[in-house]
């Protein structure tokens, strides 16, 4: 029930702005099809605001999850079946690093200060859910934060957009 709560919390807190967005590109240019709106985005000003790039973002930070919006998945891997726990290992959260790399090459222009400051708080976070799979004794709780851990590496090497990413 705690991880229920939690993941219906954190999903709603980021899917309200991701939808709030998908219905202002709709409004504006007619269609959701990414090849089709994103010479749009470069184009209209209104698209340039920081806070519509930070909407389309955050949604999938919250599903990846980066460390700060995790807490759902260590009580999900526990609270799950092993089935349970394998769907939501090798989907969701696979296809929230799926969805950022897809919005992220779109939106090539979002403010540095927003990207690096995600990039130090997931650095952070990186480090600070290594020192707690050390003290874990449940194999369930070890196998979800070494997937924060998994899943903090894949969104460094997406938010820093290079070859070596």
């Amino acid at each position: 029930m705690q991880a229920g709560s939690y993941f219906i919390i954190y999903t709603i807190s980021a899917s309200l702005p991701l939808l709030f967005t998908i219905l202002v590109i709709q409004t504006n240019i007619g269609t959701l099809e990414i090849n089709v709106f994103y010479p749009c985005l470069t184009m209209k000003p209104y698209f340039s605001s920081s806070l519509l790039q930070l909407c389309l973002l955050i949604a999938f930070l919250v599903k990846v999850p980066i460390w700060g919006v995790h807490l759902w998945l260590p009580k999900a891997h526990v609270e799950a079946p092993v089935r349970g726990s394998i769907i939501l290992a090798g989907i969701l959260l696979k296809l929230g690093g799926y969805g950022l790399f897809k919005i992220f090459s779109y939106l090539k222009s979002v403010e540095g200060g927003i990207i690096s400051f995600i990039l130090r708080i997931n650095l952070w976070g990186i480090v600070a859910v290594s020192l707690v799979c050390l003290r874990q004794v449940d194999v369930k709780s070890l196998i979800a934060y070494s997937s924060v851990i998994h899943m903090g590496l894949i969104v460094v090497g997406i938010l820093r957009y290079s070859i070596t990413g």
